[in-house]
This record gives structure tokens, C-alpha cells and sequence, in this order.
């Protein structure tokens, strides 16, 4: 469960296990296991789940309900797929829920702020610990080209959502 309540562990481990059911049940997946990998303004799940009979991995992401409105992050999962689509960077790409929508709010029993959840394909990979200088020329390429593409980027609607600029530095 995304910690921004203070529960006890059980009600935390019951709340956790039908918040990521409920989110991947609105975008048609069945969860099986989830690992909690990361938590600071998010947490995310890698969740391993069937869809249309395949067994997959995805991330699972819940946002902090005071953060980020459905809106804005409707935005950055639209974003995200036209990175996927326009540049050659690589991202996870967000899932569509039963509803057309990217983003889900989910209100188990005893929640009391419904979350805003968004679930992605799992990219796998490896981490480097020590990266070598290939590797810093190569994040700097797909760095590049972010700033690129959202130099150009023009959403269908507008993004209500900071942005830092070179004015705002």
C-alpha cells in the first residue's frame, strides 16, 4: 500500500493486495504476484500477471493523491507513448484500461483517498553498477533526444503540469 497513511502491517498487506487487484483487474490483467520495487512520489509494483492467456510482467504505478491530478498524469502516459512511437528511446508503455483511459483511480475498503493508478509493460534489463563511458555516451543520446522531442511535442490538449525551461533555471 502506497504509505502515505499510517496502518497497521496487516490492514497495510490486505489494502496493498486488493488496491493491485482492483487496478489490474480495470485494465483486464489478473494479478498473480506483485514485488513492491521502488516508493518515494510513487510506488511501484512489478506485478506479474495473465492477460488474454499470456503470463506478463508490468509496473504498476500508484501516485501519491495529493501530487498529481488524473489529468496530469493522463498527460505524461500519453507522452510516454509518443516517445514509444516518434523517437528511437525506448520506455515502458503505458496500458489502456477497459475504459479507454490511461489512469485508473481505485478505492479499496478503508482507503481513505482513492489512488490514481497506471499500469505499464515491464521493460527488463539489467543494472549497471559501475557504468562504463559507452554508457554515459548513450544516455546522453537518448537524453538529447527527449529534450528533442519535447521541444516538438504538441499534445492534442494541453498539459497542466510544470515544465522547467531555460528561463525558469
Amino acid at each position: 500500500m502506497p504509505r502515505f497513511e499510517a496502518f497497521d502491517d496487516a490492514t497495510t498487506e490486505r489494502m496493498e493486495r486488493e488496491l493491485i487487484a482492483a487496478a489490474c483487474g480495470a485494465y483486464g490483467v489478473e494479478a498473480i504476484a506483485a514485488e513492491l520495487v521502488g516508493h518515494s512520489v510513487n510506488v511501484v509494483y512489478r506485478v506479474t500477471a495473465e492477460r488474454d492467456g499470456h503470463r506478463r510482467d508490468y509496473a504498476l504505478r500508484i501516485s501519491d493523491p495529493a501530487r498529481y491530478s488524473t489529468q496530469q498524469i493522463e498527460a505524461e502516459c500519453r507522452w510516454i507513448s509518443a516517445v514509444n512511437r516518434e523517437t528511437s528511446v525506448v520506455s515502458p508503455e503505458p496500458l489502456l484500461a477497459a475504459d479507454g483511459r490511461h489512469v485508473v483511480e481505485i478505492a479499496p475498503p478503508g482507503v481513505p483517498i482513492p489512488r490514481r493508478c497506471a499500469l505499464f509493460a515491464w521493460l527488463h534489463g539489467e543494472q549497471i553498477d559501475a557504468p562504463r563511458p559507452e554508457h554515459m555516451r548513450r544516455l546522453g543520446a537518448m537524453t538529447a533526444e527527449l529534450h528533442n522531442h519535447a521541444d516538438t511535442y504538441a499534445p492534442a490538449e494541453g498539459i497542466d503540469r510544470a515544465h522547467t525551461n531555460w528561463e525558469g533555471m
